[in-house]
Formats: C-alpha cells, sequence, structure tokens
C-alpha cells in the first residue's frame, strides 16, 4: 500500500494562513457579542433605573393585595388568628395601599379592635384621598365611642343627606342620641338603622334587641324572621340565624329536630371553624333537650373528630369546656399537646380548673413548656387564680393582678384590664376590683356605663351606701333623664344624709312632675324627705300614700316601718312588716331604721 506525499513547506504555510484567517474571524465574532450583551445588560440596568420607582410599587402592591381574598374569607369564618397573620403579611409589602388599609380596619372592626386604632387608618385613608363615606361615619361613630361628642357632630353634621338616611348614617345619629340621654328617641333610631340591612352582623344587634325586649309580639316576629333566614342555606346570616335559635329557650322538639336537619345541610364542602361553633351549638341543644341522652351523644361528637389532627379540635374542645365536660377533656388532651398548641390551651386550663387540679395547673404554668406565642397576661391571669387556691393567704394573688392591672397601662388595654377585675371581684378584692373598672370606665368611654354599674353592683353588695351612691351619680351623668336613677340617687342621699338641701332641690324640681308616675317608691321618698327635714305632719302625709308596703324592698320596708312608728302610726303594724327582715340584706344605714322599728 503506497503512502501519501509528505506535505510541502508550501502547502503548510497556506494551512496556517487559514487557521490565522478563521481566528481573526471568530475573535471578531466573540468581540461583537461581547459588545451587544454589554449593550443589553446597560440597557436593562438604565431600564430598571429608570423604571424602578414605578415598577417597585406596583409589585410590592400585588404582593400585598394577593392575601386579601384569603384573608376576607377568614374574617367572614371568624378565623381571627389566621386572618390576622396573612394581614401582616400583607401589611408587611404594602403598609400604605389603600386596598390593604381598608382590610386592616375591617379585621379591626370585626375582631372589636380599640377604636383609635380605627381613627388611625382612617385618617391614613383621608391621607391618601381613599376615605369612603362610609369610613367617615364610622369615624364618628369611633370619635362617639370615646366620648369625643363634639368630634362625632362634627362629623355627622357634614354627612350629605343621602349618607344620613343609610344605616352607618343612622347609627351615627344613634349614638349622638345615646350621648345626649335620649335613650328612647337612641334605641329607635338603632332599629330603624338595622332594619335596614340584610347583613349577618346588623342582623344580630336587632335580634340581640327585639329578643330581649318586652313586647311578646317583637319577640315572636323575630324569631320567624330567624327561621327565615335559618332555612335559606348556609350563608353567613343563615348560619348566624341557626346559632341564636339553638340558644334561644324557647326552642321545642321538632325544631330542635329541624334545626339539627338545616346545620347538616348546611355543612361546607371543607369545615371552617364559624361553621363548627355553629354546629356544636345546636348540639348544645340537643344535650339540653334530651338530658337523658347526654352522655352518648357527647361520646358520639367525640368520635366524629377522631381522625381530625389535634391543631383542628379548637372548637370541639371550647365546646366541651363550655358543656363542662372536662374529664373527657384531660382523657383526650395531654399537657403537653395543650401547650404546644395554643389554641387548645384554654380548654385544658379550664378543664383543669374546673376538676380543681391546681397543682396540676401550676406545673404547667411554671414548667409545662407553652409556646413562648401565648399572651403572657392570660398566663398571670391563670396564675393569679391558682395561686388563691395554693396559697393560705391573698398576697401573691393580689401581686399578681397589680402586676397584670400596671403592664395593662392602668386601663389602655381595657381587655387584660377587665380580666384582672373581674377575677379580682371573683376573689374578694373589691378594692382592686373597683380599681380595674373604674381606670377602664376613665378610659374607655363606650365601657363607662357597664364598668360603672359593676362597680355599684360591687358596693351594693359590700353594703356599702356611700360607693352606691357615687356611682349612681356618676351614672346619672351618663344618663340625665333615667327617673330610675335619680330616684335612687336621691333615696341614697336622703338615707345618708348628704347634700340634703340639693337633694331636695331635685327631688322638687326634677322628680315630683306631672308626668312622674306616683309610686309607692315616690311617696316613701318623699316621707323620708320631710322626716329629715324634721316634719312629722309631712311624713304622716306621704306614708298614707303608700297603698302596699309589704311589697317593698326590704331595705324600703324598714324605712317605712320606723317612720310610720315615728310618726304615731300602728306600732303592731310596723313589727310586722320587719320582722322577719334579715339585716344581713341591709345597708348599714337601712339597719339603724329596722331597729327604731322593731
Amino acid at each position: 500500500m503506497s503512502q501519501p506525499p509528505p506535505p510541502s513547506p508550501a502547502t503548510d504555510a497556506a494551512a496556517a494562513e487559514g487557521a490565522g484567517v478563521r481566528r481573526a474571524a471568530h475573535t471578531r465574532r466573540e468581540q461583537r457579542r461581547l459588545l451587544l450583551f454589554a449593550a443589553v445588560m446597560v440597557g436593562f440596568g438604565a431600564v430598571c433605573w429608570l423604571g424602578y420607582p414605578y415598577v417597585t410599587p406596583l409589585t410590592k402592591q400585588w404582593l400585598g393585595r394577593r392575601h386579601l381574598p384569603e384573608l376576607r374569607q377568614h374574617l367572614k369564618d371568624e378565623n381571627w388568628q389566621q386572618a390576622g397573620a396573612l394581614l401582616q403579611e400583607a401589611r408587611r409589602w404594602a403598609p400604605d395601599d389603600a386596598e390593604v388599609l381598608h382590610a386592616s380596619l375591617e379585621f379591626n372592626s370585626l375582631a372589636g379592635g380599640d377604636p383609635r386604632t380605627t381613627l388611625s387608618l382612617i385618617r391614613q385613608l383621608q391621607e391618601r384621598g381613599a376615605a369612603t363615606t362610609e369610613d367617615l361615619v364610622l369615624m364618628g361613630q369611633m370619635h362617639a365611642r370615646l366620648g369625643e361628642i363634639a368630634k362625632a357632630r362634627e362629623i355627622y353634621d357634614q354627612l350629605p343627606t343621602a349618607a344620613r338616611q343609610q344605616q352607618h348614617g343612622l347609627e351615627l345619629h344613634a349614638d349622638l342620641l345615646q350621648a345626649a340621654g335620649q335613650m328612647t328617641e337612641a334605641n329607635q333610631a338603632r332599629r330603624e338603622a338595622l332594619s335596614t340591612a340584610d347583613d349577618a352582623a346588623s342582623l344580630q344587634k336587632l335580634a340581640a334587641m327585639d329578643l330581649g325586649s318586652s313586647d311578646p309580639g317583637r319577640r315572636t316576629a323575630m324569631r320567624e324572621r330567624l327561621w327565615e333566614s335559618a332555612r335559606a342555606g348556609s350563608s353567613p346570616t343563615a348560619l348566624m340565624a341557626m346559632d341564636l335559635l339553638a340558644h334561644g329557650r324557647e326552642l321545642t322538639v321538632p325544631q330542635l329536630d329541624e334545626l339539627l336537619r338545616l346545620v347538616e345541610a348546611a355543612a361546607p364542602a371543607k369545615a371552617t371553624t364559624r361553621y363548627e361553633t355553629v354546629r356544636l351549638g345546636v348540639m348544645s341543644a340537643h344535650l339540653r333537650l334530651y338530658p337523658h341522652l347526654r352522655s352518648d351523644l357527647v361520646d358520639e361528637e367525640i368520635m366524629r373528630w377522631k381522625n381530625r389532627p389535634p391543631v383542628q379540635t379548637a372548637p370541639l374542645l371550647n365546646w366541651l369546656a363550655a358543656e363542662q365536660e372536662y374529664a373527657r377533656i384531660l382523657r383526650m388532651l395531654p399537657a403537653q399537646t395543650a401547650a404546644r398548641y395554643t389554641d387548645l390551651l384554654p380548654a385544658y386550663v379550664d378543664a383543669l380548673r374546673g376538676t380543681g387540679q391546681w397543682q396540676a395547673l401550676k406545673t404547667l404554668l411554671t414548667t409545662g413548656g407553652i409556646d413562648p406565642a401565648f399572651p403572657p397576661q392570660k398566663i398571670r391571669l391563670w396564675q393569679a387564680e391558682m395561686q388563691s387556691h395554693l396559697h393560705a393567704g391573698p398576697a401573691q394573688a393580689r401581686q399578681t393582678l397589680l402586676r397584670i392591672y400596671e403592664e395593662a397601662g392602668r386601663g389602655d388595654d381595657l381587655a387584660a384590664t377587665l380580666q384582672a377585675g373581674t377575677l379580682a371581684e371573683k376573689l374578694n378584692q373589691w378594692d382592686l376590683a373597683e380599681k380595674c373598672y373604674d381606670a377602664i370606665a376613665t378610659k374607655h368611654a363606650s365601657a363607662r356605663q357597664a364598668m360603672l354599674g359593676k362597680i355599684y353592683q360591687m358596693a351594693d353588695h359590700q353594703h356599702d351606701g356611700p360607693g352606691m351612691l357615687q356611682a349612681c351619680t356618676r351614672l346619672r351623668v351618663l344618663q340625665p333623664e333615667s327617673r330610675p336613677l335619680l330616684t335612687q340617687q336621691l333615696y341614697l342621699q336622703f338615707l345618708l344624709g348628704i347634700e340634703l338641701e340639693l337633694a331636695q332641690q331635685q327631688l322638687q324640681n326634677d322628680l315630683l312632675q306631672a308626668s312622674t308616675p306616683r309610686t309607692d317608691h315616690l311617696h316613701l321618698l318623699q316621707a323620708l324627705a320631710a322626716y329629715r327635714r324634721g316634719e312629722p305632719p309631712q311624713v304622716w302625709r306621704f306614708l298614707t300614700d303608700v297603698d302596699k308596703p309589704e311589697d317593698l324592698s326590704p331595705g324600703l320596708r324598714s324605712v317605712y316601718a320606723a317612720l310610720l312608728k315615728s310618726a304615731g302610726g300602728d306600732a303592731g303594724k310596723a313589727f310586722r312588716l320587719v320582722e322577719r327582715i334579715s339585716p344581713v340584706l341591709l345597708l348599714p344605714e337601712e339597719k339603724l331604721f329596722l331597729m327604731r322599728a322593731r
């Protein structure tokens, strides 16, 4: 086989020249590519630099708003924890976006948040020109709730006529009437406002007014309306109606059977906390009407939840706690699981408290490994109750409650202060309870009337006449047109001998009017006033107007009997009126009259 001839020098030179040309062409192509890539990158950088102020807010807005549909669904289902987490995420990306601010406003309103937070959110919306008329009306309502009536009135006066005739405008008008002490007109305006709406929250408020009314026709009409709503399907309004009907004491066995069918038919594809709460409320009615089946029904309900993970069982455990099925909770739920899933912790603690396992509660609160995210003030409340049972004296529990009171800003945190006051009252720490309630009444106008009412009840429980008078006087500032409050205030003043001249003027000028019904209580009040003036003939005159002294309360009856005896009346009758009255029921000043009557 022949070999190819060796390459000549000329051939090598040509090959080398060709290779050099190819390398040069390749190098030029690479340079062109690099230049093109550099130009593209410079252009992209320029676009990013020029478009950053416009693109970034839109991106952040999208990242924030994408959580809102799920958030509103959680609000509808009353899943506050999940809604709060989504709202926090939305505000992290778009804290100034109008839609995110409106979602924050909706969350704060539905969850019963602080009115000041609501006002702050509306002001942010105003700064962005995104506040609606409804937002302004809500701002007026928050000012009214805080006792800032002048600001609320200013907002109401600026509303268009159409807005005043809509639900929220009517509710604001009702708030202003109530602040002025015109309770009858305020209730009428509030009923008118709620009657114009068909949402679940408005119907629930209207139902609370009508079902608690003394008018049987109004109660019957409201129950019929609730049944219509309950039969309408699985909407929030239908579920709310089922819940109210289940808690009504007028529920009959046939109605319960229908309610059970309705609540089962309304079951969503994926169970929600709201639905399960309503369904369990209907189950409570089932237990109430079939007490002989209670154990079997509770066991069946527990079996229904058997395959669910612990984190989803909070509605069941809360229901068992409300039904005082504490032993079942402790069998179902280990302490470690309760400490880990804090949604379950309150029901577990209720079970320990309900069964008197205070040492176990102490162990749980001190070394149980409770999730640090759980509110520390709630843990301290449990500690205070536990300390009151494990220690001989009240010192430690009182110290813990005082700490809660201070950490709550001496009334700034309404919920924490109220819980501390309620527990202090339960533990007979009356002065501390009054301090908590008084702080709330001072700093939260919306709760002032309720807190003063609690202060009055505590003073009454302790037979503290001056404390009752002080609370009654403060309540009259909120309800200046209230005749029962004025009558009680004047009775306490005449009984205690405090500011008698002023009391006499109020009796004549404010209470004794032609429109005021002349009741036995009022005639006795006039007799007591005459007694304080030292006018025995007038005492006898007013006493003769009392038709049924035996129907008076023990304290009033004691005063009547003593005045009757001192005015020269039938001593035997006076003794018979008071012979069975226990001094334990009376104020110290009423006891003096009781002794004189005997």
